[in-house]
């Protein structure tokens, strides 16, 4: 059990660090707030329900953004609209 004030392992934190709430990826993404939670709500974007609170993992986030990016260079690449 941790007992916040002691000393808390590394791994431990990394953890504990991985975890962002909405708030914090709103702005890690550079959306607004209102966008992030119709995402959420939709299931587009990759998030957890913990209580009443969103939470989101840094490292799945980070994954889902090489996701959409790579997506749409796909779809730019076979766009052949002039």
């Amino acid at each position: 059990m941790v007992v916040w004030g002691e000393y808390i392992p590394p791994v431990l934190m990394t953890v504990i660090k991985e975890f962002m709430t909405l708030k914090e990826v709103a702005e890690y993404l550079q959306l607004n707030e209102r966008t992030l939670y119709k995402w959420v709500q939709k299931g587009s974007i990759p998030a957890s329900k913990l209580g009443s609170t969103w939470r989101f993992r840094k490292s799945e986030i980070d994954i889902w953004v090489e996701t959409k990016k790579n997506t749409h260079k796909k779809q730019k690449k076979g766009d052949n609209r002039k």
